[in-house]
């Protein structure tokens, strides 16, 4: 076994090294900071403002897209200005959230369900699966129970709580979920870069390098920073630009994981006051764990107006394209069954689409028992560099917080010390 790196790792390593030293040595722009945070999604931006406003040090957010928020979405309709929020519904009681809203003047209240008459049907015939019969709500709240009884001894098992009514949830009285990262937008301010992705990165245990190019600009930014938290779901494809070694790529190439989009579609053939949800016929009359195939329309749900929120769950591959096509064929096939009117010329039409990219990243049981969840968070730090997100806690906004106030914030935080 040779200890000493191969030729083309070292000059790898060296060109890397001369690149982004060139560009900090002739910069267009450079900036210091204590920790440079990459995404501005629900775990990106609350770790944000804390280290900037509880914990005292210098921080800048790349965004990739031009607003924070991450799979918030709020549409608002042009012809009644009406929102509707097709990406986030709501949120989770949990220890310290409405304190993060309060700090910033957002008021909440309970969530609003438009009353809806659903429609069980095959997406892959059309047709409408009559048979089918939900189980009995009390059998479906004494199995939640049951499972409180025995979760609830580890961990708090906080949705199914919601799900029996033991934690509320609510969303902004604005009925706008954009409202809250609008607001931290506007405190944070010049310390978001929009529109950005890190094209090339150095990385040690001394701090790191970015180098950030933004969207429709000449000009690159390099970040020189003592720490990187990335709070973006760390596939191997997200992890491009950012340098990783192969005890990283171990871990990271092990993920396996869904794509979602979510979308807002408009046909007068799509049923007011209805719910289209997509049913295997082999779920009739009651064999629940028949689910659609990956990968698959979710359901049409009427929103108000003529807003109907459609939802697509894909496979890696899957891309946003894809995913549109799914939706409109889906369409198609409920019109030629006849489970909806004639679509007749008109267009189904996209007022506006959502990517929220991989989504709940997995590994198989074996991978579990060799021990991977240590080796993920043995990444923590390494390299100067932390992690949040959904990989790394449950896919929810207010339990994504909590998990950084509880252990990634005072574990970032005691490293700058």
């Amino acid at each position: 076994m040779s200890f000493f790196p191969s030729l083309s790792t070292t000059l790898r390593s060296v060109f890397a090294s001369v690149t982004l030293v060139s560009a900090a040595a002739l910069p267009d722009n450079v900036i210091e900071k204590d920790v440079v945070v990459l995404g501005g999604g629900a775990s990106g931006a609350h770790a944000a403002v804390r280290l900037r406003e509880d914990y005292g040090k210098s921080v800048i957010v790349v965004e990739k897209k031009a607003q924070l928020g991450g799979h918030v979405a709020t549409y608002i309709d042009p012809d009644t200005e009406v929102p509707y929020d097709f990406g986030v519904n709501s949120y989770t009681e949990y220890p310290g959230a409405e304190d993060f809203f309060a700090r910033f003047n957002v008021s909440l209240s309970p969530p609003t369900r438009v009353p809806l008459t659903t429609t069980y049907a095959d997406f892959n015939s059309g047709e409408i699966q009559g048979g089918y019969v939900l189980p009995a709500a009390a059998d479906t709240t004494a199995a939640l129970r049951k499972y409180l009884e025995v979760c609830g001894k580890a961990f708090g098992a906080p949705i199914a709580r919601s799900f029996v009514g033991l934690a509320g949830s609510w969303v902004p009285s604005s009925r706008r979920n954009q409202e809250l990262y609008d607001n931290i937008a506007a405190l944070l301010d010049d310390d978001v870069l929009y529109s950005s992705t890190v094209v090339e990165s150095q990385r040690t245990d001394d701090g790191v390098t970015l180098r950030v190019r933004t969207r429709g600009s000449s000009r690159d930014t390099v970040i020189r920073a003592k720490r990187l938290l990335i709070s973006f779901e760390p596939t191997i494809a997200n992890l491009r630009g950012i340098e990783i070694d192969e005890e990283e790529r171990g871990v990271f190439s092990e993920w396996e994981w869904s794509t979602v989009y979510v979308g807002i579609a408009k046909h007068s053939s799509l049923p007011v006051s209805g719910s289209l949800t997509n049913t295997p016929a082999a779920a009739v009359p009651n064999h629940w764990l028949e689910l659609p195939v990956n990968p698959f329309v979710g359901r049409f749900d009427y929103m108000g107006g003529e807003n109907f929120r459609v939802l697509v769950t894909g496979e890696a591959s899957t891309d946003s394209c894809e995913a549109q096509r799914m939706v409109k064929r889906a369409f198609r096939t409920l019109a030629e069954a006849e489970t909806i009117p004639a679509i007749g010329n008109q267009t189904l039409q996209f007022a506006a689409w959502s990517d929220h990219g991989a989504m709940h990243l997995h590994v198989a049981s074996d991978t579990l028992r060799d021990g991977f969840i240590t080796r993920k968070y043995g990444l923590q730090g390494r390299s100067s560099t932390f992690y949040t997100g959904g990989a790394w806690s449950a896919q929810f906004t207010t339990i994504l917080w909590e998990y950084n106030n509880q252990y990634l914030l005072p574990k970032l935080v005691a490293s700058l010390e």
